[in-house]
């Protein structure tokens, strides 16, 4: 039990320590490549986005194309929540979230 408690702390230590560490976004040819991948699904994109962009940092512009690859608000704030940590730019936060209002 302890090794497991050990295990996620240090597991969520690192996921959180990596948050912070975007600096250059994907190349416009990389996020073109990811988002045909995800808008050629029928289904289970949200998750596919998350697969897709571990350890990928985004701007503010490619973060608003990946919201509109999902259609309903549950969708895009799902896709909000995964993306949100990967934004080079704090102050990008507040221009994606002005778009699901």
């Amino acid at each position: 039990m302890k090794a497991k408690i050990l295990f996620l702390s240090i597991f969520s230590f690192s996921v959180l320590s990596f948050a912070g560490d975007c600096e250059e976004p994907i190349s416009d040819t990389q996020h073109n490549a990811l988002i045909q991948q995800v808008s050629e699904l029928a289904e289970y994109k949200v998750q596919k986005t998350r697969e897709l962009t571990i350890g990928l940092c985004i701007t503010a512009d490619q973060m608003i194309e990946f919201l509109g690859l999902v259609e309903s608000r549950a969708d895009k704030i799902a896709m909000f929540d995964i993306l949100a940590d990967k934004l080079i730019k704090g102050a990008d936060y507040a221009k994606v979230k002005n778009t699901l209002k």
